[in-house]
């Protein structure tokens, strides 16, 4: 098989993410489609393909999952080995926020999060280390 034919079955064989995503521009959300457990399924999939990172569940404020306490002190190359390019990545006063989506943290009060803050110190050798995590409350969903 030549190198066509694998990336073309590779990509029909892609799963997307999210329901009725379409690979140009933004994925939508389909608010008929339920979960099992009759909540919308408006968390994203975890896809077989992505990272490590966005297929681990993790957990927030304690836990052996805990994505604060381990990124912890990481340097941002970490962060893209673990979850890959950052859906954005903005300067924040003195530091970097790299952000990313379609991740699964469980946080407090049973909620779940799909979108993660990590706040990056730049250092005087051009890369920079984790200080802070956050989630985005916009992302939590009860569960």
């Amino acid at each position: 098989m030549d190198a066509v034919n694998i990336v073309t079955d590779f990509v029909s064989r892609a799963k997307p993410l999210w329901p009725n995503e379409r690979h140009v521009g933004s994925p939508t959300i389909d608010s008929n489609l339920q979960r099992p457990n009759g909540k919308d399924a408006s968390l994203p999939a975890i896809d077989s393909y992505a990272p490590a990172g966005k297929r681990q569940l993790w957990t927030f404020g304690s836990g052996q999952a805990n994505i604060a306490k381990i990124y912890f002190g990481k340097t941002e190359w970490v962060l893209w080995a673990a979850f890959g390019q950052p859906t954005s990545r903005k300067t924040y006063g003195t530091y970097f926020v790299y952000t990313y989506d379609k991740i699964r943290v469980s946080g407090p009060q049973n909620m779940q999060y799909s979108r993660v803050y990590f706040f990056v110190k730049p250092d005087s050798l051009g890369s920079g280390k984790v200080v802070d995590v956050r989630l985005d409350t916009a992302s939590g969903l009860p569960i």
